[in-house]
């Protein structure tokens, strides 16, 4: 509890505490309804005097005191609840204090009615899901399964549910608060890494035309964690082009102050790896100032050269962080696009100087073998050209009776995006 007794409302029992809040209910005072709600705004005096008068009080008498003010009919239960968290809090008791708190929260989403609820509502989402990691990621959890997130992630469910619903025009409605219980829901499933499940949020983000020109009409910092939780979506799913989009909105909007430079340094790793696969390479300076020169350059090296022997070395020296950073298997499988255009780029460059633009499939089996894919027969060179062509990355045609490719007299290597560094 806070032994600073500043910021005491002078709670010392349940008439006085229900007599705070219906003051506060009145002015909709939005900063001292979610104070009110924080037994750890009390101080250690206020908050044993006050479990004294609770523990004197059964549930009907708290009842008749709540109901003798008439605006805090629709906080009854609410107001039970939290009388309950705070005579039964132990800061030793992360598991006892979720269930609590998973109780309150429940409770709240019957009392969520107004935008100026929304500042509680984080407050109590934040505790939920802080509870629910020390819960789950302790040392002491040996099976290493996640009972109290996979909670939290239900829990966030049934509020955005609620959350969508409201029928007020956007800026007057619980809507402004959708983005934030996404945010959140999507933390606790890729910490379990189950990624499926964000989808139906994203789909009820369409279906309540949340998307779109309304998403800018959410707080900024709410945009910037969506964003990077659908880019990193999207590039586990594959789906590069539409990862680098988000991901650069959340980059170029993530704050340049020092209590956002974790976060930023976070968003740059999934812009720059999904930049990688699009073949588009940041400069040193960046790679140095976020703390990647290290695990990147070489890498970096590997893949304008279409190198895959040293690429491969590389990621299996590194393999250990890039599996921590979750990016291990996105290098792995996702890559070979851009090197196999980069490795033929370079024999193209090589064996066309002065003739014309063409290529043999018999001199790319031996490019292959020189940067390390020993396995490759005729067909996978015809498959690797067709890909290309197909995914816009090289200008040309195959002809697979005199087994080579017609390249372009013009850009026969374009680069697909505009963008070939960071801004």
């Amino acid at each position: 509890m806070n032994v600073n007794d500043s910021n005491s409302m002078n709670i010392s029992d349940a008439y006085s505490f229900c007599s705070k809040l219906s003051e506060i209910v009145d002015k909709k005072d939005e900063i001292n309804f979610t104070i009110i709600f924080n037994p750890e705004e009390l101080d250690e005096n206020e908050y044993n005097t006050l479990v004294d008068n609770l523990n004197s009080l059964d549930n009907e008498i708290i009842r008749e005191i709540i109901d003798s003010f008439p605006n805090l009919e629709l906080y009854d239960n609410f107001i039970i609840s939290y009388f309950h968290l705070v005579k039964n809090w132990d800061y030793n008791d992360n598991n006892k204090l979720f269930e609590l708190y998973r109780k309150l929260y429940i409770d709240f989403i019957q009392v969520f009615s107004y935008t100026w609820h929304i500042i509680l509502l984080k407050s109590l989402s934040r505790s939920i899901i802080q509870l629910a990691f020390l819960c789950d990621l302790s040392p002491e959890n040996k099976v290493k399964n996640y009972p109290k997130i996979e909670e939290a992630s239900r829990l966030f469910s049934r509020m955005f549910n609620a959350v969508v619903n409201d029928r007020e025009s956007l800026e007057n409605s619980k809507k402004m608060s959708a983005y934030f219980i996404t945010n959140l829901a999507f933390k606790t499933y890729f910490k379990i890494k189950n990624f499926n499940l964000c989808q139906s949020f994203i789909q009820k983000l369409k279906q309540y035309d949340l998307d779109k020109e309304n998403f800018y009409k959410f707080p900024l910092a709410d945009q910037v964690t969506f964003s990077y939780y659908n880019g990193r979506l999207n590039l586990y799913n594959e789906k590069v082009i539409s990862a680098e989009k988000h991901l650069y909105h959340a980059y170029i909007n993530c704050s340049d102050d020092v209590e956002c430079q974790k976060n930023k340094r976070l968003i740059f790793l999934y812009l720059l790896v999904t930049r990688l696969i699009l073949g588009k390479f940041p400069n040193e300076f960046l790679l140095r100032k976020y703390g990647y020169y290290e695990y990147f350059i070489d890498l970096i090296k590997s893949i304008k050269q279409g190198n895959f022997k040293s690429y491969n070395e590389i990621l299996k020296k590194q393999q250990n962080w890039f599996i921590r950073k979750g990016i291990y298997i996105i290098l792995k499988k996702q890559m070979n696009t851009i090197m196999y255009r980069n490795l033929i780029m370079k024999v193209f460059t090589i064996t066309t100087e002065g003739r014309k633009p063409l290529i043999t499939y018999h001199s790319l089996i031996k490019a292959f073998k020189i940067a390390g894919i020993d396995d490759f027969d005729l067909d996978d060179v015809e498959c690797v050209a067709v890909s290309l062509i197909h995914k816009g990355y090289m200008k040309a045609f195959v002809n697979n009776e005199t087994q080579i490719i017609y390249l372009s007299k013009k850009e026969p290597f374009p680069n697909p995006f505009k963008r070939n560094s960071f801004n």
